[in-house]
């Protein structure tokens, strides 16, 4: 059974992920296209999973995040065409935002933060994949 205090402790977390509902246009800043589309968030009847629906030229895929009560944070699981699975933690802490992953041969985070009017969001993806350092800027503006 879930305490009340467990219960609001996930809906503050899920709660805090309502600014990324919304259509959103991606693009690389720098014009190097490193990232360039789509994407887009929606709860899930019940509001218990945001998905995010992602479109990004070569990169299509559905990730769905949720309260997990074993480590009390916001955890996804993002799926791709090619059956790729990739598992993230969020974090939203008043205008910023941090996605985290950790998994063996991944690990990195993309750190932002939203403008004023909460229209759009900027920052910066940095991992390690397979031992080999990547990163890349990008920027989030809602267009729907």
């Amino acid at each position: 059974m879930i305490d009340k205090s467990e219960a609001q402790a996930a809906r503050d977390a899920l709660d805090s992920l309502d600014r990324l509902v919304g259509c959103w246009q991606v693009w690389d800043p720098s014009g190097a296209g490193a990232i360039d589309g789509r994407i887009r968030f929606e709860w899930m009847s019940g509001r218990n999973f945001l998905f995010q629906h992602v479109d990004l030229g070569g990169a299509k895929g559905l990730e769905i995040i949720g309260y997990d009560r074993v480590s009390r944070s916001l955890r996804s699981h993002y799926y791709d065409e090619s059956g790729l699975l990739l598992e993230y933690t969020y974090n939203i802490e008043g205008d910023r935002l941090t996605i985290s992953i950790d998994m063996p041969g991944r690990q990195g985070q993309f750190r932002a933060a939203f403008a004023e009017n909460g229209n759009s969001y900027a920052g910066r993806w940095q991992w390690l994949q397979d031992g080999k350092r990547m990163s890349y800027d990008a920027v989030m503006r809602r267009i729907c």
